[in-house]
């Protein structure tokens, strides 16, 4: 269920996480192991992300899906990481890095309910951006905030997901 939607700037940050590309059949398995390695990993260092698990989307969802999953950081975090922190913490996963994000215009909606739920979601987020005459970057990014996990829910429809799309310029309004 869609609840509300937004334009808004979003300021540059940082991510720690693990991107790939691989089919959407093994998207369940990296969110579990993936995850879960990404917080042991910032443990280690000390770090407490600085707000919910995220996943990134970058361009569009075919056959395969080129996707980071991750937390984002503070800004002393990202610096204590880029002195090296990440390539000496081990871990299972080696391919855990910071990634960097610049400030950006993004169409923001929120969805209440399962992840089932979540693709109508982003087809009327696409529809809103594009009813609103907004127009997407060549190789625009996308990504879902998990503000609720399940596993601190008792019931599936009270979930909460934030769903941004980056665009070009959000519209003028009259």
């Amino acid at each position: 269920m869609l609840t509300d939607t937004q334009f808004e700037k979003i300021p540059a940050h940082d991510i720690v996480g693990i991107r790939v590309i691989l089919q959407p059949e093994e998207l369940t398995e990296l969110y579990d192991r993936g995850f879960s390695e990404i917080l042991k990993m910032l443990a280690t260092e000390g770090i407490v992300p600085g707000g919910p698990a995220r996943a990134y989307y970058f361009g569009e969802i075919s056959d395969t899906v080129d996707i980071l999953v991750g937390y984002p950081v503070s800004p002393v975090a990202a610096d204590t990481l880029r002195r090296g922190a990440l390539s000496q913490s081990g871990g299972d996963i080696d391919d855990i890095a910071l990634h960097h994000f610049r400030d950006m215009k993004v169409f923001h909606s929120q969805h209440t309910g399962t992840y089932e739920g979540l693709q109508e979601t982003w087809s009327q987020a696409f529809t809103d951006i594009a009813e609103a005459g907004c127009r997407l970057p060549a190789n625009t990014i996308g990504w879902e905030e998990y503000v609720t996990q399940p596993t601190v829910m008792e019931n599936p429809d009270d979930l909460i997901t934030d769903v941004y799309v980056q665009v070009c310029q959000a519209p003028v309004h009259a």
